[in-house]
């Protein structure tokens, strides 16, 4: 039961990442989350040099230092720039699905791979079409009596 859960916690947990809340966020982790629009090869602010990363980064700092929270600061750059200035995307909609689905899909595999390998460790020889012990053939005493024999001479 405990590794169940302690899978469900791992394959939860970045999912889980995506509702958490921006209070306290700092400069670097907002601009984490922003692609730089200057067209520096898709950089993400917090480690774009231009010039425009730093008036970004500046901004960032004074929305901060005026309450505002990450998500209220993204959705304003989000409104200025289109989504494609979002880094991830947001997780609703199509977007929470496609953030979701690969969990589930490894979630999934993990439960269906241990599901089947539990049962075909289980069949063992026995369902895998021969029987585990040979019957003894029909009509074939005298054969069983010499092998007892020979076994008991042999045991001597």
């Amino acid at each position: 039961m405990r590794r169940r859960v302690a899978l469900i916690v791992v394959f939860l947990a970045p999912a889980l990442a995506l509702f958490a809340g921006g209070a306290g966020a700092t400069v670097d982790e907002v601009a984490a989350n922003l692609v730089c629009p200057c067209g520096c090869d898709n950089m993400i602010v917090s480690s774009c040099v231009c010039g425009t990363a730093a008036q970004l980064r500046a901004e960032i700092g004074e929305k901060l230092d005026a309450g505002m929270t990450a998500e209220q600061i993204w959705e304003e750059f989000a409104r200025r720039y289109g989504r494609q200035i979002l880094a991830t995307p947001p997780a609703e909609g199509f977007h929470l699905t496609v953030w979701t689905l690969p969990f589930l899909a490894v979630f999934s595999a993990g439960w269906l791979l241990t599901r089947l390998l539990r049962r075909w460790s289980r069949r063992g020889a026995t369902d895998a079409g021969e029987p585990a012990v040979p019957e003894p053939i029909a009509g074939d005493d005298e054969l069983l009596r010499r092998m007892q024999e020979e076994l008991r001479q042999f045991q001597q």
